[in-house]
């Protein structure tokens, strides 16, 4: 039997849709879950974690995949070697704004608009900017306006970005990887 085309387009619908999805689920939970965890290593988690939800999908989309065009499920190893090199690209995808900033910012600032981070001397020269422009004293000074962010700000609203990039990025890792997933996957072997 062929492959389902048809199924497989709408497949890959329901793959962009759920792995768009992932990356913002597992960004709330990873915090909750391991809020001792900072850094790298809380970025390499979310990685993971990702990774494995994207592999358990990949194989149920799969494995519908091969039912649908085989007349049942023939070949275990296909599908979970197809589902392996799905979730690797999905895992690549979504480091893409993990450690490239532009691509982050892409598509996260259509979102929500990025800081600065506030370091002492923009702090100073803010309210030396706002002083000047009010007539007031700059060493008692407060800017009114968001000029930046202090450390712990611009970590939340980093990984808040990581987590819109990575979901855009994600969704189009998802969707490739069961696309490539399905070439090797919908192979229907004879049965034994």
């Amino acid at each position: 039997m062929p492959l389902d085309t048809g199924l497989l387009y709408g497949e890959m619908i329901g793959a962009w849709i759920l792995h768009f999805a992932i990356p913002f689920g597992v960004s709330m939970m990873v915090p909750a879950l391991f809020p001792l965890v900072k850094g790298f290593m809380k970025l390499l988690l979310f990685i993971g974690i990702c990774t494995l939800f994207s592999g358990i999908l990949q194989i149920g989309l799969l494995a519908f995949l091969q039912s649908a065009s085989c007349g049942g499920v023939k070949d275990y190893g296909s599908i979970l070697g197809g589902a392996f090199w799905a979730a690797l690209l999905f895992a690549g995808m979504i480091a893409i704004p993990i450690f490239i900033e532009p691509m982050r910012l892409l598509f996260s600032q259509l979102l929500v608009h990025h800081y600065p981070l506030l370091t002492p001397e923009l702090e100073q020269l803010t309210a030396s900017i706002v002083a000047t422009a009010t007539g007031r004293d700059a060493a008692t000074t407060k800017s009114t306006t968001k000029a930046g962010l202090n450390q712990h700000e611009y970590d939340i609203q980093t990984f808040q970005e990581i987590a819109f990039g990575a979901s855009y990025w994600g969704a189009f890792g998802g969707t490739y990887g069961l696309g490539i997933g399905s070439f090797m996957s919908s192979r229907c072997l004879p049965s034994a």
